[in-house]
């Protein structure tokens, strides 16, 4: 008989654990799309400093060591960070049994005990007995000390993968961090190079508009000795006006880049920070080496959190498949119970249990809750491809708008050169009568636009550079200065 209960229970943990196979998490997953070898372009000069650094100006560089620091969107990715962080802890505790204590004093006084209880007296309080409990005679106390420990065996890995997820989900938040930083970091770029452009629109107009002021005192000297007529004057009059009307938009422009720009330094907006107009000296570096599509994948901090979450949803697939198997758990308990001190060690027990819980009928909850993670894992999967895919996108829209901006600078070189021409041979042919003002004052508003323009498509172009970098994934290292709120 014994022997046909051991074959008994043989057959129970064979069938129990029969078709347990553990979900195998894949370490290394690519994007589900083609990977070309190498990008339309390539340069020579290798990008060892932060990107940011690149383009050799100081005031960058301290503003954006400014804002790496103390802007609240990078402090909001740090905290978000600690909570992920916490997370991994919280999930890794279940490696480790489980102990809990619990004391309970329980007393009850008889009536005895109460017949002067507070200056009342109680009839009938002979009727009872004393039991001579802890507290002495007249009542009844009794001290309850119990310890249970609990311990879950990972048999299927199901605690062991769900602290994987959970550090795969702190690793991605981090490189969320990076990511936010990487942001700010072309944001704040690109802002200071439309304060640099719009300071030297500034200095560009004031020289223009000097220039339009002294042509119309020429153009009024001319019509008091009868050599100009006054639709010259009004014609020269409203050339200056034109200009000097694109000088609010230009100072509206400048001022709130500066608010933008101090928010994102994490200061209050203040008009105090306007600097005087100046030129516009920031000059293109050098084209980076772009290196392979492949190692696009290790350099940018979104397509490196994207596959870090989507390796956090396959080890969530693992712990759906192992939540289905059986469970094996050990319970272990003790308890003191005495009604005297002298007896307090005299009266405990001890026991130590072991259990096996296998799912039999759920509703296809476990087996629905699988399938739910698999569609999470393909979802996460897409998703990564996609972000490879708009990363490739967002490198070669850089390197062809780079490009085309080169040569529109050039072209732009061209109608300087023309529109000075011009202005020049419209001046000479109008002080000998051979032409009318009108078009001076067209090769004066061409020339003005030309030289306006340039200053605009300089700054374009370095933010061409600056969305390369970026696309790149940069190169610098976040400090931890901001891990703890």
């Amino acid at each position: 008989m014994t022997s046909c209960k051991k074959y008994l229970y043989i057959f129970i943990l064979v069938l129990a654990f029969s078709g347990c196979k553990v979900h195998n998490v894949h370490q290394c997953p690519t994007p589900c799309t083609n990977i070309p070898e190498s990008f339309s372009e390539s340069g020579d000069a290798v990008q060892c400093l932060p990107w940011w650094e690149e383009f050799d100006d100081e005031n960058l560089n301290c503003i954006m060591d400014c804002a790496l620091a103390h802007n609240l969107d990078v402090q909001q990715a740090w905290n978000r960070l600690l909570q992920a962080k916490a997370q991994v802890c919280i999930d890794n505790s279940a490696r480790y049994p489980q102990i809990d204590a619990l004391v309970n004093v329980r007393t009850s006084a008889n009536q005895g005990s109460l017949r002067n209880f507070g200056g009342f007296a109680f009839d009938g309080a002979d009727e009872f007995e004393d039991f001579g409990g802890i507290g002495g005679g007249g009542g009844f106390s009794q001290l309850f000390l119990s310890g249970q420990l609990e311990y879950e065996i990972d048999l299927w890995r199901k605690i062991d993968s769900r602290v994987r997820a959970s550090c795969k989900e702190m690793q991605a938040t981090r490189e969320d961090l990076d990511a936010t930083a990487l942001t700010l970091s072309g944001t704040v770029t690109d802002l200071w190079f439309t304060i640099l452009e719009q300071k030297a629109l500034l200095k560009l107009l004031a020289e223009q508009i000097e220039s339009n002021e002294t042509q119309l005192e020429l153009i009024e000297l001319r019509f008091t000795v009868g050599q100009s007529s006054a639709l010259d004057v009004y014609q020269q009059r409203l050339t200056l006006s034109q200009t000097k009307s694109e000088v609010p938009r230009v100072r509206s422009m400048l001022k709130t880049s500066l608010n933008r720009l101090q928010v994102l330094l994490g200061r209050p907006p203040s008009q105090a920070w306007v600097e005087e107009p100046e030129d516009f000296a920031a000059a293109l570096p050098p084209f980076p080496t772009l290196g392979t599509p492949w190692e696009l994948m290790q350099n940018r901090p979104d397509l490196r959190a994207a596959r870090d979450r989507l390796m956090a949803a396959d080890y969530e697939v693992a712990v759906a498949i192992a939540d289905r198997f059986p469970q094996l758990r050990l319970l272990s308990s003790g308890d003191l119970i005495t009604t005297e001190f002298v007896q307090f060690f005299e009266r405990q027990t001890l026991s130590i249990a072991g259990s096996l819980l296998a799912p039999l009928f759920d509703g296809k909850r476990r087996k629905c809750e699988v399938a739910r993670r698999r569609a999470i894992l393909w979802e996460r999967m897409n998703a990564f491809g996609e972000s490879f895919l708009t990363a490739l996108r967002e490198v070669e829209d850089a390197i062809a708008q780079e490009k085309e901006q080169l040569a529109l600078l050039e072209d732009l070189g061209d109608q300087l050169e023309i529109s000075e021409n011009t202005l020049r041979e419209s001046q000479m042919r109008y002080l000998q009568g051979l032409t009318s003002y009108l078009d001076v004052i067209a090769a004066i508003t061409a020339l003005q636009n030309v030289q306006r323009r340039i200053i605009s498509e300089k700054k374009t172009l370095l933010t061409y550079r600056s969305n390369l970098y970026r696309a790149l994934g940069g190169s610098f290292v976040l400090t931890s200065c901001g891990e703890t709120p």
